[in-house]
């Protein structure tokens, strides 16, 4: 099996990259807000365990994200000002390693070929996909106390109940995987994150209560 080789990720496809990133995160963010406030119980307060309980989990995530946001400012920085020769470079030792060690295998035709052709975003050196991953995170993080500060249980079955935690690991999952996974938007890179996006929007749709009568307001 041959190895498949992707380029190294520029300074502009990190920009790029970054920016779907912090457009997806924002989105996260709207979505997990909204899905923690929709069909609430009628005039539901919490009991202090309950309150007590959101508040800590809450602010937990809440300071995972600052810590995460903190840690990853060195790694935005450089990959913000690095480019790819540096990445370039670390290859090029590497492959001059190998080769002195007689471990080098040149690529194939198809390989090389592969590698010249139909990469959108390359690959990313290690201080870009740190930066990447640690936003994830901070996103991650940002949405989830969104949702646990803000949340209000809605009157749903047992089977709704099931499939909304279904709906929001899928589309946490999407959070993850996009842009980093992302390099030649090819089909077989999109299966994954077009599947996940399907589940998460069935199961919110599914687990969505419709029709629902609202008392007369109150005069």
């Amino acid at each position: 099996m041959e190895t498949v080789y992707l380029p190294m990720m520029t300074r502009w496809q990190f920009y790029a990259m970054f920016g779907v990133q912090f457009v997806l995160g924002v989105a996260y963010c709207l979505a997990m807000f909204w899905c923690a406030t929709r069909d609430p119980v009628l005039e539901w307060k919490p009991s202090p365990l309950v309150d007590k309980l959101q508040n800590k989990v809450g602010f937990g995530l809440f300071i995972v994200a600052a810590v995460t946001s903190y840690f990853s400012l060195p790694d935005v920085f450089y990959a913000f000002v690095e480019d790819a020769s540096s990445g370039a470079s670390e290859v090029i030792v590497e492959t001059a390693t190998e080769v002195l060690d007689g471990t080098y295998r040149a690529p194939g035709g198809r390989a090389l070929q592969e590698y010249l052709s139909g990469v959108i975003g390359g690959q990313p050196n290690d201080t870009q996909h740190t930066a990447l991953l640690l936003m994830a995170v901070f996103w991650i993080s940002l949405g989830w106390c969104a949702y646990t500060l803000d949340f209000k249980p809605s009157p749903v079955g047992v089977w709704k109940k099931l499939v909304k935690p279904v709906g929001y690991a899928a589309l946490t999952a999407l959070m993850c995987l996009v842009p980093m996974c992302l390099h030649r938007f090819s089909w077989a890179e999109l299966q994954l994150p077009l599947l996940l996006s399907v589940v998460a929007g069935a199961c919110i749709a599914a687990s969505h209560t419709y029709n629902r009568v609202q008392p007369p307001p109150v005069h």
